[in-house]
């Protein structure tokens, strides 16, 4: 049984470009604890990019992420806490 709260992951201005191509520009998001939320768009809009800078698969070139207000470094987001993150779904 889970006795913590789920954190909240607030995202600002987050950037990524691939070559010419710009993934993401600017995007800004709030994703609340113990909230349902669902990224809708068509092809291209960049919602798998933006997971997967939000995962640490990508490394966003610009922006700010953080959890539960405290800002997380774009360098610092990794693979590796991965096992933190189901909370977020909750």
């Amino acid at each position: 049984m889970r006795t913590e709260n789920p954190p909240s992951v607030e995202v600002t201005s987050l950037s990524k470009r691939f070559g010419s191509v710009q993934a993401l520009d600017s995007v800004s998001v709030r994703f609340e604890a113990s909230r349902l939320h669902a990224l809708l768009g068509e092809n291209g809009a960049g919602k798998s990019t933006l997971v997967k800078c939000l995962l640490g698969y990508y490394q966003a070139d610009a922006g700010r992420i953080a959890v539960d207000d405290r800002v997380v470094s774009l360098a610092a987001v990794t693979i590796a806490p991965l096992c933190c993150w189901p909370l977020l779904f909750a």
